[in-house]
């Protein structure tokens, strides 16, 4: 992250500095939305076999 600082500090005008932290961010918090619907996903099916186990 530091030297990624160092580029937009050295080559990056103000624009495209905003456009990149605004395509990193958007790409941060699509991937973080994935991984919290696959692990509510993992916790369902967890949860369900635990309760089929029991009741079986």
């Amino acid at each position: 992250m530091l030297l990624f600082s160092r580029y937009l500090e050295k080559y990056a005008t103000r624009e495209s500095r905003n456009s990149l932290i605004r395509k990193m961010a958007k790409n941060v918090f699509s991937k973080l939305g994935v991984f919290l619907i696959a692990i509510s996903l993992y916790c369902y099916i967890m949860v369900f076999c635990t309760v089929s186990a029991k009741t079986a």
